[in-house]
């Protein structure tokens, strides 16, 4: 009996779309990202594309609510599964002006983003799949001549903060962590890959996803405190600012070192120990 290939499902935006950067057409399948992905990975497996031009995590867009990215995420995960490695590459369009969120708010975005799949991929089929969360390409420094009058610098910086937020992110969840920092950005409307950026984003997803094998049935541990213990930030403290991104509760405080935990708030899930890079964070 041949064995089934295995899907992997790319829930993007234009970079997954393959948006060209002008004349704001779309790139030939040969060369967008996704299509050199398959080509790379050959018949053991099949990708599957779901990008759409502007989309969010989870924020509105004005006159497009269609583009918000979670509501529709568990019909498109229900019409693919069964699901083998699922990759989410979104976050550029949640630092454009209108949608008004700062770099931690996109980073509860795709917070709620990667729980909503958990739950969706658990009630579709028997496993969860291997998950690759993929930071994007950040906006070009060449922003104030772009062609898109929405590129800006505050969309510019931004997009620089994702990547040290999303990273914390992954390994909380446990995906696979992808920087697309190095992948060629257009100098035309500097948010949008190049030829030669589609040809980097699917070197890195071929890594990525090459370097899965046997993880598809891995579930994400969860620390349990228990009721006599919580966990303080010690004098060890250096202010990095990774605990404040990896806390799903918003309960550290940050304005003077050594940062502090609102043990009243605090929901005992470890994560800010686990991403802490001083060992700063100890469990009482």
């Amino acid at each position: 009996m041949n064995k089934e290939p295995k899907v992997v499902l790319c829930y993007g935006d234009s970079n997954t779309y393959g948006l060209e950067p002008l004349p704001g057409g779309r790139y030939p399948l040969k060369v967008r990202w996704t299509t050199q992905l398959q080509e790379q990975l050959g018949d053991g497996y099949i990708v599957i594309p779901e990008g759409l031009s502007g989309r969010t995590t989870d924020f509105d867009r004005v006159d497009a609510p269609y583009k918000r990215g979670l509501p529709p995420l568990k019909a498109i995960i229900g019409s693919h599964v069964p699901v083998d490695v699922f990759i989410v590459m979104l976050g550029t369009n949640d630092c454009i002006a209108e949608v008004g969120a700062s770099p931690e708010e996109i980073a509860g975005g795709m917070e709620r983003f990667l729980k909503a799949a958990r739950e969706a991929f658990e009630e579709f089929q028997e496993f969860q799949p291997a998950y690759i969360l993929a930071a994007p390409a950040p906006v070009g420094p060449n922003y104030a001549a772009s062609t898109d009058e929405a590129v800006d610098e505050s969309m510019y910086i931004k997009s620089l903060q994702l990547a040290g937020l999303y990273e914390p992110l992954a390994a909380k969840y446990g995906c696979t962590f992808v920087d697309g920092a190095d992948a060629e950005i257009s100098a035309l409307d500097s948010e949008h890959l190049t030829e030669e950026g589609h040809k980097q984003m699917a070197a890195l997803m071929y890594e990525a996803v090459t370097s899965l094998e046997g993880t598809q049935d891995t579930e994400t541990e969860i620390k349990e405190t228990g009721p006599d213990k919580h966990y303080i930030i010690t004098d060890d403290c250096i202010g990095c600012g990774y605990c404040l991104a990896a806390c799903p509760a918003i309960c550290i405080e940050g304005t003077l070192i050594p940062f502090t935990i609102e043990q009243e708030k605090c929901q005992h899930c470890g994560a800010c120990q686990d991403v802490c890079p001083s060992d700063a964070i100890a469990l009482q």
